[in-house]
This record gives C-alpha cells, structure tokens and sequence, in this order.
C-alpha cells in the first residue's frame, strides 16, 4: 500500500512538483535504457571483431563453387 499512498500523495502535490517528478524520471530511465544498449553494441561489436568479414565469407564460398562446378565452357 505504500506505493499507492505515494502516488496519491503526488497526485496532490502541485504541477510544478509533479512535472519535475516527470521530467526526473524520464531522465532516470532513458539514462538506464541507452546504458544497457550501449554496453550491448559494445559487446556486439567486440562479438563482430572477432568474426570474419561478409566478403571473406562470400569470397570462399564463390571459391568452392568454382572448384565443384562442372566446367561449362567445353
């Protein structure tokens, strides 16, 4: 009940305070939202570094196919 009361008491307090209420909280939260999204494309991108690139990936599988294909030409 303790939140409810809480609450309540800011539905009472003037528009002034509860407008800074606002305005505090969504700084709080969009603070802790973009942290743990920048700690996760930190980690992503550490994750990418190690991984090889697109094209060295493309580029041996255009290599096997090149090896394994019958030769057209003749």
């Amino acid at each position: 009940m303790a939140l409810i009361d809480r609450i309540e008491r800011i539905q009472q307090s003037p528009p002034s305070t509860r407008r800074m209420i606002l305005i505090v909280s969504v700084t709080l939260i969009m603070a802790a939202i973009i942290s743990i999204w920048m700690a996760q494309l930190k980690y992503e991108l550490r994750e990418d570094a190690a991984a090889p690139s697109l094209a060295d990936g493309f580029g041996s599988v255009w290599k096997k196919i090149k090896e394994q294909k019958p030769n057209f030409s003749q």
